[in-house]
């Protein structure tokens, strides 16, 4: 527990001066350790409650600390890339769903060897999306030029 303050950059320490790391080397520490809890999330939450959700909400949180440290800037809403993040989720949810309806017996109902995959997958494409819209809930509406 000593060598936190080193570890960290805060400053000084038992009288040593310790310079502070740069912003983008924090926000980049920071967001590679929350994205490690992102996929142990995501991955747990195929057999267990939690997920996609929770996977997303760390994923927007770490958009935004590169938003507000300046690494990176808003996408246009007009982005097809964007756009298709924003239904990957749904869509895949969909296609597999009607899949287990078209093979199976009822709308998700699949195979038990392919469960795993199908499940991580659904989880994959909606953490993308849920991150996506928290994000864009969080950083508000596009701003309009005036003319």
């Amino acid at each position: 527990m000593r060598a936190a303050p080193i570890l960290l950059g805060l400053g000084t320490y038992n009288g040593l001066s310790i310079p502070a790391r740069p912003a983008s080397s924090q926000i980049a520490s920071r967001t590679a350790n929350a994205a490690s809890w992102r996929v142990y999330v995501l991955w747990a939450g195929a057999n267990h409650p939690g997920g996609a959700f929770q996977g997303g909400t760390i994923l927007a949180a770490m958009w935004l600390l590169a938003l507000m440290a300046g690494l990176t800037d808003t996408p246009a809403i007009s982005s097809r890339r964007l756009r298709l993040v924003l239904v990957a989720g749904p869509s895949v949810f969909l296609a597999v769903g009607l899949g287990g309806l078209c093979f199976g017996a009822a709308f998700l109902a699949y195979p038990a060897a392919y469960a795993k995959p199908l499940i991580v997958g659904i989880e994959i494409a909606m953490t993308l999306t849920i991150a996506a819209t928290l994000g864009l809930l969080l950083v508000g509406a596009p701003e309009r030029s005036a003319e």
